[in-house]
């Protein structure tokens, strides 16, 4: 599917199962919305906060560490489930007193229940680090 402009500068960007409305203001600056989806339910459990949306659109995030125990990356569950795997996660280390140079952080393998989050030094070994992390979806 293409993307449509529409007269009043919004932009419809297709993503996954869903559309996404991007609008854009007078400067330039690129904002999300919801159209008229409303947010249904909110809320917060051990796995972190969530926002669904009445269109069915779900925004989850947390604060974790990641774990070197073993190498083993860290399996984040989501706080609710997602109907299908969602289409964007995201993780972004922490700003810390800690040199951080050639540590990489990856989001990947997500389900509808979780995703993995992994922080690797440049020599590929796992290492812990506080992260915070996001997913978006249907």
């Amino acid at each position: 599917m293409a993307h449509e402009i529409i007269s009043d500068l919004q932009i419809t960007k297709l993503a996954g199962n869903g559309v996404v409305p991007l609008a854009i203001d007078d400067t330039g600056t690129v904002t999300a919305t919801t159209g008229s989806a409303t947010v249904i339910s909110s809320g917060s459990n051990a796995n972190g906060e969530y926002r669904i949306y009445s269109d069915g659109f779900k925004e989850q995030w947390g604060d974790v560490s990641t774990t070197s125990s073993g190498g083993s990356p860290l399996v984040q569950v989501f706080p609710v489930a997602f109907d299908s795997p969602p289409t964007n996660a995201q993780v972004t280390m922490h700003r810390t007193r800690l040199w951080n140079y050639g540590v990489e952080t990856y989001a990947h393998s997500e389900t509808t229940t979780t995703v993995t989050l992994e922080c690797s030094a440049n020599n590929g070994s796992a290492v812990s680090r506080q992260v915070f992390w996001s997913a978006r979806g249907y």
